[in-house]
Formats: structure tokens, sequence, C-alpha cells
């Protein structure tokens, strides 16, 4: 039935579209662009299952620079924490654009290492950008943010992290 509306006034959406109008203005509220596939960097396009819709909050040039992923141990020694932070920011100093999940361990080190540097930073996160918590990953998204770096989640705004998320938020 065409556009569902009452006589004089707006069309009513249908539901899926009323959600997804409210969370496109939500993001845009919170400063958050969506970046459709079109939108992306080619190696984004290129990958396995690339995602629809990508939020981003920061730079999304930090997308299109050269770039290193880093993904490791949660439960990360000294050693291979100092170690992922040094490789990071020598990167970094190199103009390198550093990619991590920003979890514990390894990933934090890397964004550190590159934060220590001067550098740019990219954290994929495995929930929406809404739901970063408050403490330790809360600090380090400002300070990414703050050096213009990016926040990147291909989760609506408001979504929880699952523990399947993480291995797949990595092809990112």
């Amino acid at each position: 039935r065409g556009g569902g509306g009452r006589a004089g006034g707006p069309p009513r959406l249908p539901p899926v579209l009323k959600k997804a109008a409210e969370e496109i203005e939500f993001a845009h509220q919170d400063g958050t662009k969506l970046l459709t596939t079109d939108d992306l960097p080619d190696e984004l396009r290129q990958i396995y299952a690339p995602p629809v819709v990508l939020y981003v909050k920061g730079d999304p040039a930090a997308l299109c620079a050269l770039k290193m992923a880093v993904v490791g141990s949660r439960d990360a020694s000294i050693y291979g924490r100092q170690t992922a932070s040094l490789i990071a920011k020598e990167l970094a100093e190199a103009g390198v654009t550093i990619v991590s999940g920003m979890a514990m361990g390894i990933e934090r080190a890397a964004h550190e290492g590159a934060l220590a540097a001067g550098g740019t930073t990219v954290a994929v996160l495995a929930c929406g950008l809404a739901k970063i918590s408050d403490g330790a990953p809360r600090e380090m998204a400002d300070r990414i943010l703050a050096a213009q770096g990016a926040l990147v989640s291909e989760y609506p705004m408001r979504m929880n992290a699952e523990p399947g998320f993480f291995p797949v938020r990595n092809r990112i």
C-alpha cells in the first residue's frame, strides 16, 4: 500500500527503516560518521565479508594511511607488551598508522607505543562505539581521538561486545 501515511501527514516508516533512522541520528549526535561499502578504502572493500556499514569516530583519513595491524594475547607477558609497544612506536615514528583492537595486553600496548611516538592509531572495536566502558578503555579511546586517530566498529552504536565478535573484527 503506497507509503502507509495518514491523509495530510508524513508517511510512516516501516519499523526497520525507523530503527535505522534512529541509529543514524544517534551516531550523528555522537559525532560518529557512517561509511558504506562504497566509502571504504580499497583494502577493506576487498576483505572477506566487508562491513556493510563502518562506524567511524575520529579521523576517517586514518583508515587510508599506510597501516600495520597488531593483534595478540590479552594475557601477554611484560616482555610481550614492551616489545609490542616498542615495535608500534618505531613504526609510528616512521609514519605508519597502528591498527589494533584496544583489548588488554598486546593490543593496548601497540596503541600506547603509537601514541608515545606522537603517531596515529586506529582502534577496531568488537562493540558499538557507544559501549566503550569507563576506565582504561575510555581513557585510551579519548587519547586515540585526541591524537587524530579513529575508533571504528561494524556494530550498531549501542551493541555490547560478544565473545564471537572479537575474532570477527580482526578481519577489519
